[in-house]
């Protein structure tokens, strides 16, 4: 019963630090994402100008040039989104791995009247709840993430914008992520 407690409290405690890493990735993320989408909005301009449309054409290679450097600049920032989509996947397996431990030691305990909800805290069956909930939500974030990435056409306006809205979270999720998170403070700290 002892061991499922402290695999518990280990969860909800990882789950804290857990928080800050993946607001610290979504922050990073964030410049690159709209670098991405400005030269994207520079990209279209760039292709949608047509032979005498403006005078600037007339220098030789200018346009190819211009389109080669700000293809590269999309590269180089898709590269970064990737790398910052990986390291979400690292965080992910590690959350994974805690609430795979929560789960193989939740069987192994019988009916206890420590169970139960009290004024002060959630009944265990809440928690369990909540450290499927913490995890799905993250896990329906990086898939969203990921398939994204994966999919992305740098030359089609659409596909990046479905890229920034994929690092976007839903308010009602969060907020509900955020209650969890207070609900849970006060587990796996020591008192005294």
């Amino acid at each position: 019963m002892e061991s499922f407690y402290k695999c518990l409290d280990a969860y909800f405690v990882f789950f804290r630090t857990h928080k800050v890493k993946w607001k610290a990735l979504m922050d990073k993320a964030g410049g690159p994402l709209q670098a991405l989408s400005n030269l994207d909005e520079q990209l279209q301009m760039i292709l949608k100008v047509k032979e005498g449309d403006i005078e600037l054409l007339k220098l030789p290679n200018l346009m190819k040039n211009l389109e080669a450097k700000i293809r590269l600049g999309m590269e180089e920032e898709f590269v970064t989104i990737k790398s910052i989509v990986e390291e979400c996947g690292k965080l992910l397996t590690e959350l994974e791995r805690k609430k795979s431990t929560v789960d193989q030691n939740f069987p192994k305990t019988g009916w206890d009247p420590t169970f139960q909800r009290s004024v002060m805290s959630p009944s265990v069956f809440e928690l369990m709840e909540w450290v499927g909930d913490v995890f799905r939500y993250y896990q329906c974030i990086y898939i969203g993430m990921s398939n994204t990435v994966s999919c992305l056409d740098l030359e089609n306006e659409k596909s990046v914008a479905l890229l920034k809205k994929a690092f976007e979270e839903d308010p009602t999720s969060s907020s509900y992520i955020e209650r969890i998170l207070a609900y849970t403070q006060f587990l796996g700290v020591e008192e005294g």
